[in-house]
C-alpha cells in the first residue's frame, strides 16, 4: 500500500468517525462541519473538517457562523497544501496553526507491553478523564471539566470497534491511557495519555504496543495515527515504527481571556 493510498483510507476514516458521533453534520466550502449537542465546548466535536479547495475568507465566514453559539473555533484541513494556503489567513484572523502528521506503523509486530495493560470500561475511564482535566484546566467550571470526561462515550458510536486501554496502578487510578478504533481493516490508535506524575516509566509505550498487538490480531492491514509535527510525540512514535505518510493542518482559535 502506497503512502498515498494509506493517507487517503485514514482520512477516509477520520471524516466518518467525526461525522458518526455528531448530532448535525452541516455543509460548509471544502466539507463539512460537525456539532454535538451535549458537548459544546469540546473542540473535536464542534469544528469543521475541510478536504477540498475553499476561499479562506469563506471559511472563516462559516466557521463563525456555524460555531456561533460556542466560543472556539476549530478548523481541521485534511491536506497539506491546502492547509498552507488557509494558514495566512487563518492565523491573521487568530487562529493558531498546528501542523500535524499522519502516521502509519510500518514496524515489525511489537513485543508484549512490559508492563500489564487492560482495556477500560467507561466506570474507570471517566473518572480518570476528569482528574486530568482538572488537573491540566485548573480554573474552568466544573461542567467544562464534565463535558471534556464524558464525550468519551460518544467515541464508542464512530467505529465498528472501539476499545480503551489503560495501564491501571494499584490504586484504581488509570496511569496511562489511549483509544483504539477499528472499521475495514484499519486501525486508528488516539489519544495516548500518561499522567505527569507517572511519566518516563514506560508506561505510554506499553498501552501503544498493546494497542499495537490487539490491532493486528483484528486483521488491521493499516494502523496509524496522528501526531504533533513540531514536538516529541512524532520522533517518540518514530521510534515505535511509526512512519509520516502526510500531513493535516489544524487551525484553533480559543476564546479572548
Amino acid at each position: 500500500m502506497t503512502p498515498t493510498t494509506q493517507l487517503a483510507r485514514m482520512v477516509a476514516f477520520e471524516l466518518e468517525f467525526a461525522r458518526r458521533q455528531a448530532t448535525r453534520v452541516l455543509a460548509v466550502p471544502g466539507g463539512f462541519a460537525v456539532r454535538h449537542a451535549d458537548f459544546p465546548v469540546s473542540h473535536n466535536n464542534n469544528r469543521l473538517l475541510v478536504t477540498s479547495a475553499a476561499d479562506p475568507a469563506e471559511l472563516l465566514d462559516a466557521a463563525d457562523s456555524v460555531l456561533s453559539d460556542v466560543p472556539h473555533r476549530m478548523v481541521t484541513v485534511y491536506d497539506d497544501d491546502l492547509g498552507a494556503a488557509f494558514a495566512g489567513a487563518a492565523v491573521a484572523a487568530g487562529y493558531e496553526h498546528i501542523p500535524l502528521v499522519a502516521m502509519a506503523h510500518a514496524g515489525d509486530d511489537p513485543p508484549a507491553p512490559a508492563v500489564p495493560v487492560e482495556a477500560l470500561d467507561l466506570a474507570t475511564l471517566i473518572p480518570s478523564l476528569r482528574r486530568d482535566w482538572r488537573l491540566a484546566l485548573p480554573t474552568v467550571p466544573e461542567d467544562t471539566i464534565d463535558q471534556l470526561a464524558r464525550r468519551v462515550a460518544v467515541r464508542l458510536t464512530g467505529a465498528d470497534e472501539v476499545r480503551f486501554l489503560g495501564v491501571v496502578g494499584d490504586s484504581g487510578h488509570v496511569l496511562a491511557r489511549t483509544d483504539l478504533y477499528l472499521e475495514d481493516g484499519i486501525g486508528q490508535i488516539e489519544n495516548v495519555m500518561t499522567s505527569p506524575e507517572h511519566r518516563g516509566q514506560g508506561y505510554g509505550r506499553a498501552v501503544v504496543r498493546e494497542a499495537l498487538r490487539r490491532a493486528r490480531a483484528a486483521g488491521c492491514e493499516l494502523i496509524y495515527l496522528v501526531a504533533d509535527e513540531s514536538d516529541w510525540p512524532a520522533q517518540w512514535y518514530g521510534r515505535l515504527g511509526f512512519s509520516t505518510v502526510g500531513r493535516v493542518h489544524e487551525f484553533i482559535r480559543e476564546p479572548a481571556v
